[in-house]
């Protein structure tokens, strides 16, 4: 809560009603009665977003544990992976909020979600993803695989992390979650192999993330002005 605090994002935890520590296999966002959900094996500063994207990325492709020892992901500055949870599950109340996804699980468009949505998801194939991006993740075979789909995620992806594709709702989520640490901690993420940075800044802004967060600025800033 101080790390929000101190970047002037007090307001962003003006969203939820209340926070919950629970015992849970993940964090999750109540929507219609906007309260986060907290697991309390997540509740430490121990933990860093880096150390976040190690473990997902090894979870959605478990052939790469046998490399593991070779990479790992380094975020600039240092930043406990609870920062990102709190900020991820606000982002769905956000979307809930202004955007009116459906929490139900289907999805209702109307023109400002559908703004967002169609930067990466393709409404002819029942709004699947545009990238076949978790089929891309879960092909990879080999540390030279992994660097060329790190160098494609870096160029080309309209995704911020690695589970950006999971759903529109996680995608919304992520590019707040990205927008709010660039904007206000200047966060960068690198991959390192061998010891050496080999990518830096994966989130680097291409045309498609660059849409997505002026969205994300643009709804903020609106916010802001109705709540002056």
């Amino acid at each position: 809560m101080d790390l929000l605090c101190e970047h002037g994002l007090r307001y962003l935890l003006e969203y939820p009603d209340r926070f919950v520590i629970v015992e849970a296999p993940y964090s999750f966002a109540d929507k219609p009665q906007m309260i986060v959900y907290l697991d309390k094996e997540k509740v430490n500063l121990t933990f860093t977003i880096d150390d976040d994207w190690e473990n997902k990325l090894l979870n959605a492709n478990l052939g790469l544990m046998e490399h593991s020892g070779q990479f790992h992901f380094q975020g600039t500055p240092k930043l406990p992976n609870l920062l990102r949870i709190i900020i991820h599950e606000i982002g769905h109340l956000v979307e809930f909020e202004r955007l009116k996804f459906n929490w139900q699980g289907k999805f209702v468009p109307h023109p400002l979600n559908k703004e967002f949505v169609n930067i990466s998801w393709d409404q002819d194939r029942y709004w699947q993803d545009k990238e076949g991006f978790s089929e891309k993740l879960h092909n990879i075979q080999s540390v030279e695989g992994l660097l060329l789909f790190l160098q494609w995620f870096k160029e080309e992806s309209s995704f911020f992390s690695l589970s950006s594709s999971m759903g529109m709702n996680e995608d919304f989520a992520e590019a707040f979650v990205y927008y709010i640490l660039k904007e206000y901690y200047n966060y960068e993420i690198n991959f390192v192999y061998q010891g050496r940075v080999v990518l830096d800044n994966l989130q680097a802004p291409n045309r498609y993330r660059r849409q997505k967060m002026a969205f994300v600025a643009n709804l903020l800033q609106n916010e802001l002005m109705e709540n002056k």
